[in-house]
């Protein structure tokens, strides 16, 4: 739509100059001319812009398509866990948005989608690299921030201080050589490993039915981002001893 604008602006105001030089005839003003000559060069940069413009979101547009693919994938691989797991994809809570939310008989699981290629290891600092190359974005950390927030959510809405979720990064389309604990509290997994990693109950939190039914109905309230959640919040605040806890590592 910015285009088609700029273009019809530009069309507008070209004809105008243009027609100064048959009205005038022979006599050229060389206003009109450097008028006409100057619109040009502002429209042709204009034109460049948007070409940027597009080109950027073009770009956007494949790296959501490509992700969104990622998320299809391992979803799919989720719904292979048993039936007294509960699946959550895509939810928006109030601090970010996480890909898919797993609980059931062995916690509570974060797992955000990564549509990564090649080999990804760790930098030594709790960060990732991706073919030898240190992305500039933290993503390790931005993903506990929204891990933790979402855990205080979560925690506000039940009342329960002894809630934990483990943070889990899943890259379907690459190779994972990140050492146990070199990235801090965040899980990186392959696709395949994922359900496994799941059910595994060696480190799991072992959850009672009675609890996994209650983080399933306040699960259900945020990916409904139902409008009582504020108030509810605003309550618990009030009261004391509610602070930001670690994401549990598993």
């Amino acid at each position: 739509m910015t285009t088609m604008l700029v273009l019809v602006a530009a069309g507008i105001f070209e004809g105008a100059i243009i027609s100064a030089f048959f009205f005038k005839g022979d006599q050229v003003p060389i206003a009109a001319f450097l008028s006409a000559v100057t619109g040009g060069l502002i429209i042709y940069r204009l034109c460049q812009a948007q070409n940027r413009r597009i080109d950027r979101y073009e770009r956007d547009r494949m790296y959501r398509r490509r992700r969104a693919v990622g998320e299809h994938s391992v979803a799919a691989t989720l719904a292979r866990l048993p039936d007294d797991f509960f699946i959550f994809n895509d939810v928006k809570a109030k601090f970010g948005n996480l890909d898919h939310v797993v609980v059931g008989p062995t916690g509570l699981f974060a797992i955000e989608t990564k549509d990564w290629r090649g080999v990804v290891t760790a930098d030594g600092n709790g960060e990732l690299v991706c073919l030898n190359v240190l992305p500039a974005t933290p993503y390790l950390h931005r993903f506990l921030d929204v891990c933790m927030g979402t855990l205080e959510q979560i925690r506000s809405l039940t009342r329960r201080d002894d809630i934990f979720i483990r943070a889990v990064m899943v890259f379907p389309k690459a190779r994972v050589e990140a050492a146990d604990g070199s990235t801090g509290r965040v899980h990186c997994l392959t696709d395949d490993q994922l359900c496994s990693y799941i059910e595994n109950e060696k480190f799991s939190a072992k959850l009672q039915k009675s609890q996994v039914r209650s983080l399933v109905r306040v699960l259900e309230r945020i990916a409904r981002m139902e409008p009582e959640f504020a108030e509810a919040e605003r309550a618990r605040a009030g009261s004391p001893g509610l602070h930001r806890q670690p994401v549990a590592a598993g």
